[in-house]
């Protein structure tokens, strides 16, 4: 059974976050910044939407900040599982936390500097370099077109996407019931094969470009 729930890039377009739960497991797509005014991206940022304790894993479709910004945060408050992406989106992401970092610490300084001239608390950076260290060395990088185990049956392929360099689209799949490896990679091989017509994607109802599932249901 599959469940799909928006967390983030829903009637917006940035902050993009949805939990996908396939065959018991916790599965995240995407953990970006939410970015907007200064307030509402400060209390957005630093409300969770799920425990990152009870993620299984990280699927990152590409490394732009409001896709991966929030993935040191999850390290932070004790995520422990891997983060599957392409090998040019760990590359590209490295960077791009890197560099958010330095921008927040920016902010901040001027943001503090008139909460203390008025008496008030300071705030502190939503992450340090010391997270992102952290959170990269959870970073699984895959090559596109390979199967990806996420246990329980549940598995996961990258498909070039052609947005950024590195980016992908993820197709999931899930099989119920005792299957092996082989199976599962005969099935995401011929998806793979399918979707290189032109215009599969074009044929396809949108439900089942969101999940495929063999014996389960989208919900």
């Amino acid at each position: 059974m599959i469940n799909l729930q928006f967390f983030g890039a829903a009637r917006t377009t940035t902050g993009s976050m949805h939990l996908l739960e396939a065959n018991g497991k916790k599965i995240l797509l995407d953990a970006g910044l939410y970015q907007g005014s200064r307030k509402e991206a400060f209390e957005k940022n630093r409300q969770l939407p799920i425990d990152p304790r009870d993620i299984d894993a990280v699927l990152l479709s590409h490394a732009h900040i409001d896709h991966c910004g929030n993935l040191p945060t999850l390290a932070k408050r004790g995520f422990r599982g891997k983060i599957h992406c392409t090998p040019a989106t760990a590359d590209l992401a490295e960077i791009l936390l890197r560099d958010s970092v330095h921008l927040q610490l920016r902010d901040l300084e001027i943001v503090n500097q008139k909460r203390a001239e008025q008496g008030k608390n300071l705030f502190e950076p939503l992450y340090l370099e010391e997270d992102v260290d952290r959170v990269m060395r959870q970073f699984s990088p895959e090559p596109l077109h390979s199967l990806i185990d996420l246990g329980n049956h549940a598995t996961a392929v990258f498909r070039e996407a052609g947005h950024i360099l590195g980016s992908a689209i993820t197709e999931e799949l899930t099989k119920a019931g005792s299957t092996t490896m082989d199976e599962l990679a005969s099935v995401a091989q011929a998806w793979l094969d399918w979707a290189a017509h032109p215009d599969a994607w074009l044929m396809m109802p949108a439900s089942e470009i969101l999940a495929v599932a063999d014996g389960g249901q989208l919900n």
